[in-house]
């Protein structure tokens, strides 16, 4: 008989929560424009900073991680943005289809279970100059690739372009440096490497995406607005108890991701 407690899931999210993330998911419901909960969104804007790696901007979404994606597509590009999709797997499929909702997509394809080659991605930019961005997977689940990000980043920063990173699998899991290798969106999904209930997004900004932000977009992905709001202390209500049990998994990220990378070298040897 199935058993909820006690089930092992062998897939990158969701995953199982520990006791204190449901703990504090179960306390009792708070005024989310109250002192308390405000005090709880300066925490965990922190939490957020450091999980990503920067101290810089970061916003907390309502939704899932496709969710996140959408609002740093639509926020940072307009329909007659020209941007470079990096195809490898099914999930950079994923994130070309919504830039050709938002932006216009170029897509240049990788053999899937190869990494992306970052001499590729140069030629392709030095091509077609007039190319604004560029979108890339970081941790392709699809076929269990990881791709060069920190190279990645530095070719498209060479070419003085935005790059917009899908880290759903990644933030939290892998060694994050966003300041220092100069990614301008990230985004992670709260029920993947954080451990916390699914439904939550979180993106970093860099300076320049900050400044590149605008609102001729949809109004409850409004990227912008939740990158104001979160700095601010006031966000979106419909799930208060996500916040805490997000923050209280981020609290103990240091000795999970010690943990993770131990188990997945472990793996990688066997």
């Amino acid at each position: 008989m199935y058993d909820a407690e006690d089930t092992v899931f062998l897939l990158p999210g969701p995953v199982k929560m520990h006791p204190r993330v449901l703990r504090a998911m179960s306390a009792p419901a708070l005024n989310h424009r109250g002192p308390e909960f405000k005090e709880i969104l300066t925490e965990l804007r922190e939490l957020v900073q450091y999980l990503f790696g920067t101290r810089g901007d970061v916003a907390i979404l309502s939704g899932s991680g496709t969710a996140g994606l959408e609002s740093a597509v639509s926020g940072l590009l307009r329909r007659q943005d020209k941007v470079l999709n990096l195809v490898n797997g099914k999930f950079s499929e994923r994130f070309n289809e919504f830039c050709g909702v938002f932006a216009t997509p170029t897509v240049l394809t990788f053999e899937w279970g190869r990494p992306v080659d970052p001499q590729r991605v140069a030629a392709a930019l030095e091509e077609d100059p007039a190319i604004q961005a560029v979108t890339v997977c970081w941790n392709e689940t699809s076929t269990g690739l990881t791709n060069p990000i920190a190279e990645v980043a530095k070719v498209v920063k060479e070419h003085d372009k935005l790059l917009l990173v899908d880290g759903i699998t990644a933030v939290g899991g892998l060694e994050d440096h966003f300041d220092e290798w100069g990614i301008d969106a990230l985004v992670v999904g709260s029920q993947k490497c954080i451990a916390a209930p699914a439904g939550l997004a979180a993106v970093a900004l860099s300076k320049r995406a900050v400044e590149s932000l605008h609102s001729e977009t949809s109004f409850y992905t409004n990227l912008k607005s939740h990158v104001e709001g979160l700095a601010k202390q006031d966000t979106l209500p419909d799930l208060a108890a996500g916040f805490t049990g997000i923050e209280g998994a981020l609290a103990a990220m240091g000795h999970e991701f010690e943990r993770g990378a131990g188990v997945a070298e472990i793996a990688r040897r066997a």
